[in-house]
């Protein structure tokens, strides 16, 4: 299992819902790897704790990859 997180959404953004997830037990240890298109967000990925960025435009390859890598 893995989480595709966007930072930027209109109900939660992407560091209230790992706030949250990190405070349930029961999804606290299911990777996540923020997909952003915004530039300059290395410090607030960084204090997210996540397991990878990607930026968008994704490339294919680089998501398979990073998803294989964290779905053990």
């Amino acid at each position: 299992m893995i989480i595709l997180l966007d930072l930027f959404m209109p109900v939660m953004d992407g560091p209230e819902f790992r706030r949250r997830q990190l405070e349930d037990q029961a999804l606290a240890a299911i990777p996540v790897v923020v997909v952003s298109a915004a530039a300059g967000l290395e410090e607030r990925i960084a204090a997210l704790r996540v397991a990878a960025h990607l930026e968008k435009p994704l490339d294919i390859e680089a998501l398979f990859a990073t998803v294989a890598q964290h779905c053990r």
